[in-house]
């Protein structure tokens, strides 16, 4: 299974001590061997919102590093895996392994696949690769990287970071602006199209119109700046110039650092396959929709390859026996 079926310790700790009631339960029935960690054995479901909340992801797990790592449960199921002759899974796990360089499962090579419903497989792989944006998303998401520096620049014995927090802040300021930029000029550029949330603003045969394409390559452009920028920042935490700090600290930097690169990096894929012309022998389609109503309405950028010929052939069939 994934990683986002399994509980992160030190997550559901923080949230325990926050008074969440349900990290509480979770976290004492996980000390005391009644549960695994794993959302699926667990009698009583948990809303996918509340969840997420106690889960990680590659990026925001510090890994070897983390303090709790001994007692994980994903690092002990994928123990078990790597111990297993046969693992089980299912198509979007393995397309998502792929699509991720094989972070979970064993390399396509070392792999014979039986592959059930393979009718499916590449339905689901179309969807794997394409990706969407709600640009009140990165809004949102630079209020919680300002919410993190501040924290950070707060936190004992950071003070040597000071000065990449304010590169991080300058750049995620930077894509927020350009998210507000996307939104303006989608409103105003392609207003009578969306005006109705049933149609859809399509671009013909992938082809942006002018007053778009602009838009796409100064926020692809943000979103990679912002990127790099938290990526030297978690690096520098977690050097020596990161020392200062006490170990706990730390790692909480650590995790919430991490999972606001895979944000960034999740609008940043938007935006470049937006900008791409071509993609396996045919231009991606591209596409704009409006969600919600009243205050909470909002503008989401959407594009997806139209076959996954070459991309299947790349990452699985040209590699595995």
């Amino acid at each position: 299974k994934g990683r986002g079926r399994y509980v992160c310790a030190v997550r559901a700790d923080d949230a325990a001590q926050q008074g969440n009631e349900v990290a509480s339960k979770l976290v004492f029935a996980l000390a005391s061997g009644e549960w695994n960690g794993d959302v699926d054995s667990l009698s009583e479901q948990i809303p996918q919102e509340e969840w997420s909340k106690l889960t990680n992801d590659r990026n925001g797990c510090s890994g070897r590093k983390c303090s709790k790592y001994a007692e994980c449960s994903y690092y002990k199921a994928r123990e078990a895996g790597k111990r297993a002759t046969v693992l089980i899974t299912n198509h979007d796990l393995l397309l998502a392994d792929l699509k991720s360089g094989n972070t979970v499962l064993p390399k396509p090579e070392d792999c014979v696949y039986l592959i059930d419903e393979a009718h499916e497989f590449p339905h689901k792989a179309l969807k794997m690769m394409g990706e969407a944006h709600a640009l009140r998303d990165c809004e949102e998401w630079a209020d919680s990287v300002e919410k993190l520096i501040s924290r950070l620049r707060r936190t004992s014995g950071a003070k040597s970071l000071d000065k990449l927090a304010m590169t991080v802040a300058e750049k995620v300021d930077c894509a927020r602006g350009w998210a507000g930029e996307a939104r303006m000029s989608i409103e105003n550029g392609g207003a009578t199209a969306i005006r109705d949330p049933k149609r859809p603003l399509r671009f013909s045969h992938g082809k942006l119109p002018e007053w778009l394409s602009n838009v796409v390559k100064g926020s692809e452009d943000a979103a990679a700046q912002a990127f790099e920028a938290l990526e030297v920042l978690k690096e520098a935490i977690d050097s020596d110039v990161g020392e200062g700090m006490a170990d706990e600290p730390r790692e909480r930097l650590l995790s919430e650092v991490g999972r606001a690169m895979a944000q960034i990096s999740g609008v940043r894929a938007v935006w470049k396959l937006m900008g791409s012309d071509v993609m396996d022998d045919a231009p991606p389609a591209k596409w704009v929709e409006v969600v919600g109503e009243g205050d909470g309405r909002d503008v989401r950028v959407c594009a997806s390859p139209v076959g996954v010929g070459e991309q299947l052939h790349v990452m699985l069939w040209s590699k595995c026996a």
